[in-house]
């Protein structure tokens, strides 16, 4: 194919995504949105809510592809890495595994005495973390549902957040007591604490390098830190109230965040600057999520869900 063929069709690609309507949905969930996902391959969104409802919904249409009703609130909602299961967590403890396609249930087990506060999945599809309000952390083999190690936070404040390094060797842990823990996973080794935050820490993720960590906390920031040492490399700040959410695209390059100052922000990783802001909700932004190529962000709230796009 010549070059001013692929330079056709990438101006062709570029339309195409643009034209793709940003979208809201005002009552798309009777409570809260507790978490927010978009598949692997980007043509669908999950959400969680506490009115005890897992949806999915055509991420270009915003029009219902299913859902799937519970008995108590469902927590966090997560994809597994070929797109074909949708995993959930509830606040009463249980794991729940999906057919993606149609919703149907295929397994769920009780994982943890407490609430479910955060999934995670690793790259392979083979692992899933689960960190809960019991102050554990859990890896699990998801297709035997064996759990392979048990993080024990030795106090009594919640195991808040939790994410796999690229590379599947280490998991980091976030907590109520403000700290950051990396460990490792073949032995359950505490390497490293990450210290700087002043209030809760609300989400973490790992750059897809796996050389820095990106945190938010209920201090109304977000840090970037060293993997390697847990050294702080830098302070966000553009949020006036608890950061409630945190998401990072696909190749690294965008983060966005959630806020109860009901605002969201776009920042570039590499240069750390605010690149769009999206405020003006009624509500605090209770989850949100950027698509793998960092072109649309999911924004969850009180009744409501918004898909935006983010201009280059």
């Amino acid at each position: 194919m010549s070059k001013s063929w692929l330079l056709l069709l990438g101006l062709l690609c570029s339309i195409a995504r643009s034209a793709e309507p940003e979208w809201s949905v005002s009552r798309g969930h009777e409570r809260w949105v507790n978490s927010v996902s978009f598949s692997p391959d980007g043509k669908y969104l999950a959400t969680a809510s506490d009115d005890q409802s897992t949806k999915v919904w055509n991420k270009s249409s915003g029009k219902l592809h299913w859902e799937h009703s519970a008995t108590t609130a469902v927590t966090v909602v997560a994809w597994s890495a070929d797109g074909k299961q949708l995993v959930t967590g509830n606040w009463r403890g249980l794991v729940q595994v999906h057919n993606s396609s149609d919703g149907k249930l295929q397994v769920q087990w009780k994982s943890h005495r407490e609430n479910i506060t955060s999934l995670a999945m690793s790259s392979d599809g083979l692992l899933l973390a689960t960190a809960s309000g019991d102050d554990t952390c859990k890896i699990w083999d998801l297709a035997t549902r064996r759990c392979l190690l048990t993080i024990d936070q030795q106090n009594e404040y919640d195991a808040t957040c939790v994410a796999f390094s690229p590379d599947q060797q280490f998991v980091v842990v976030g907590d109520g007591e403000n700290l950051l823990k990396l460990y490792r996973i073949s032995s359950g080794e505490l390497l490293l604490t990450f210290t700087g935050h002043a209030e809760s820490i609300s989400a973490v993720t790992f750059t897809p390098s796996g050389k820095q960590v990106i945190s938010s906390s209920a201090d109304d920031s977000v840090r970037i830190w060293d993997a390697a040492t847990g050294g702080e490399v830098r302070v966000l700040l553009g949020h006036t109230d608890d950061v409630t959410s945190l998401s990072l695209s696909g190749d690294g390059t965008r983060l966005v965040s959630g806020s109860a100052d009901r605002s969201v922000i776009v920042w570039d990783v590499a240069t750390r600057k605010k690149t769009a802001q999206f405020a003006g909700f009624a509500n605090s932004i209770t989850a949100v999520a950027i698509n793998a190529d960092g072109q649309r962000v999911a924004i969850g709230t009180r009744h409501e869900l918004r898909v935006k796009e983010v201009t280059k």
